[in-house]
């Protein structure tokens, strides 16, 4: 069965995502944006730049989601 190609999603779309993947794999909040933007692609499909990954976790650390 061939894989469905990733989905090319922003900013704004990576809130959810990310947040979803953070409550899956908790130790993943603590990498970096590009360990974050290779765990979306690989388990999920989701591709975005290293950063729209980066500029969509500004708002999760102010929200206290992500501690460094």
């Amino acid at each position: 069965m061939p894989l469905s190609p990733p989905r090319i999603i922003r900013e704004v779309e990576l809130l959810p995502e990310i947040r979803d993947l953070f409550s899956e794999y908790p130790f993943v909040a603590h990498r970096s944006p590009e360990a974050v933007r290779r765990a979306l692609l690989v388990p999920r499909g989701v591709e975005a730049p290293e950063s729209e990954v980066a500029a969509a976790l500004v708002p999760l650390r102010v929200e206290g989601e992500v501690l460094a």
